[in-house]
């Protein structure tokens, strides 16, 4: 968290105090992207000293944008400078959609750089929440692009901050392989403090598996590194690493030593944010090794530094371990430290309720400025559509008089065009109609030619055989057994319906309503009756109907008789035409 504060401090410091004047300037001479620009040094500059003046910089800029048209990129930049100002205050869920968004339009832009540094940011602050799942899944999407840009710097970061996930899981094996990749492209890199930053992080990987004899190699390494490239904060860092390995094994005149030695370089180039933890671990140290004196005098050193910086959870610690020290020695003087140590945890208690009021504070600020957006942003639409309203009003004007005046020739022209195409389209059609009734009557007088030709065939065969059968009746007595034979299979064959089924189903193609219609009108008709009915649509003379129903002529008129009353006609009206009406 120290080390976010003073990234962020130096961050401050380096902008320019001018800003404000620029982009008054910059929007003055509507210099477009100089404007956008500094909205977005502007929210970067603001978001820890003021972030209520960071959300209003951030807002103007996306609703200046949204005035000048779309530009993904930059707008992209102000969602993700804001979602950082919510991450610093503690709103992850507001802080992940302004990331969420930066990364949708980034995405637009095809700009995978961003897309994955923004993927890096919503990991961080899910792992500061301890959701470190979350943080994994989001490292990973990051490694990939990164990955695919061969982007040794983003590579790098993220496989370090896998690394801190594996030993936050308490997997420091894990953690060492990605350490170690972490190191391979720091190395690629060429910067050296980064590199000594990497060996540092390995380091405390080994004593995590207590290894400490490759942990220390490593941090000995690391210390040449930082020297060479005068890091003195990671140095420092990496000093206090050593001193917590000794702790850790029992040698704690090797720890004082490299405790002594960061204080030493802390105090020469004032680096006083540091001091006060590590007086507390030379402290306790000394507590536990029963040397009082040295305890506390290096717990009020570090207390004294605590109140300079301010740093209100440092001076709560100190106080409470030099009352515990003086508590039976000095009353009167640990109760004035209790009183104290009382004091400074109802301040932190009180300072984290005020966290909490400027958390709703800027949700407040958020809500306002998001409602003021929308309806900037609707002001805006409605004037871009009031203008594109009076453009196409103009539009449709200049057009409406070029139709007005050149309608009545083309109405005049189109309709005699319109009648011409319905007289030749009609004309066409009772062609093709009459050729289409034509064809279908040749087609259906073919058909029942063909029809009324395979009855009379039929009619024909029936007759040879009838008279063969006589014939062969006739020498029936005393004739072989051949000739008896042959007789059976002929009246089998007279008697036969397979040749009249197929004889209805060509009458029935030809005429396939002609059954329903007759069945329909004259249910009462009986299967031989409707059979003649059928030979009668085909003009069938008595004979030869006679001969297809195996009938004689005499049956036949008879029939025709019965048929007439069944279908109730006057003796006036001729059987065969009447059928063929049907």
């Amino acid at each position: 968290m120290i080390l976010i504060i003073l990234l962020s401090i130096e961050i401050l410091l380096s902008q320019p105090t001018d800003l404000k004047q620029r982009l008054d300037i910059f929007l003055q001479e509507q210099d477009r992207n100089n404007v956008i620009q500094t909205y977005v040094e502007l929210v970067r500059y603001n978001r820890i000293l003021n972030p209520k003046l960071s959300i209003k910089y951030a807002f103007d800029g996306i609703a200046y944008i949204g005035e000048k048209g779309s530009k993904n990129l930059e707008l992209g930049h102000l969602y993700g400078g804001l979602g950082n100002l919510l991450g610093n205050q503690g709103l992850v869920e507001k802080s992940i959609e302004y990331h969420t968004k930066a990364i949708q339009l980034y995405t637009q832009s095809n700009a995978k750089n961003h897309i994955a540094w923004r993927q890096l940011d919503i990991g961080t602050i899910y792992f500061n929440k301890g959701i470190l799942k979350s943080a994994k899944n989001r490292y990973k999407i990051a490694l990939e692009i990164f990955t695919s840009l061969s982007h040794l710097t983003g590579m790098a970061v993220t496989e370090n901050n896998l690394g801190l996930i594996k030993q936050q899981q308490n997997q420091p094996q894990k953690a060492i392989l990605h350490y170690e990749k972490a190191l391979g492209y720091r190395k690629k890199i060429g910067k050296e403090y980064l590199i000594g930053h990497s060996i540092s992080n390995l380091g405390r990987a080994y004593v995590q598996l207590n290894k400490y004899s490759r942990a220390l190699e490593l941090f000995e390494e690391a210390n040449l590194m930082l020297k060479k490239s005068n890091s003195i904060e990671e140095l420092i860092d990496n000093y206090e690493n050593i001193a917590d390995l000794y702790s850790q094994i029992g040698n704690n005149e090797i720890a004082i030593y490299y405790h002594k030695k960061s204080i030493i370089l802390s105090e020469q180039n004032n680096i006083l944010v540091r001091l006060p933890t590590i007086h507390f671990a030379l402290g306790t140290i000394y507590n536990n090794r029963k040397n009082y004196n040295l305890a506390i005098k290096h717990f009020k050193s570090g207390l004294e530094i605590a109140k300079k910086t301010g740093s209100l959870p440092e001076q709560s610690k100190l106080y409470k371990a030099i009352h515990l020290l003086l508590k039976e020695s000095d009353v009167d003087q640990s109760l004035n430290l209790l009183i104290e140590y009382s004091t400074i945890e109802d301040s932190l208690h009180l300072m984290k309720n005020l966290e909490i009021l400027t958390q709703i504070e800027i949700s407040r600020v958020m809500a306002e400025s998001e409602q003021a957006l929308s309806i900037k942003a609707l002001e805006v639409d409605k004037q871009k559509a009031y203008r594109n309203i009076i453009g196409v009003g103009l539009f449709i004007s200049f057009i409406f008089l070029l139709i007005l005046i050149n309608r009545y020739y083309y109405i005049k022209r189109i309709s005699k065009e319109i009648l011409r195409q319905k007289e030749i389209i009609h004309s066409q059609e009772i062609t093709v109609q009459r050729e289409k009734e034509t064809r279908l009557q040749n087609d259906l007088a073919f058909k029942h030619k063909e029809l009324t030709h395979k009855a009379l065939n039929m009619s024909h065969t029936q007759e040879i055989l009838s008279n063969l059968a006589d014939q062969l009746k006739a020498i029936e007595n005393g004739s072989s057994a051949a000739v008896k034979k042959s007789l059976g299979l002929i009246q089998e064959q007279l008697h036969s319906e397979n040749e009249w089924e197929e004889f209805q189903k060509w009458f029935s193609e030809v005429h396939n309503d002609f059954y329903k219609t007759l069945i329909f009108k004259f249910p009462n008709l009986s299967q031989r009756e409707q059979k003649i009915c059928a030979l009668l649509k085909l003009k069938l003379s008595t004979k030869d109907i006679a001969r297809l129903t195996n009938l004689s002529p005499g049956s036949i008129e008879q029939y025709r008789i019965k048929i007439r009353k069944k279908l109730n006609i006057d003796r006036s009206v001729n059987l065969t035409e009447f059928i063929d009406s049907l």
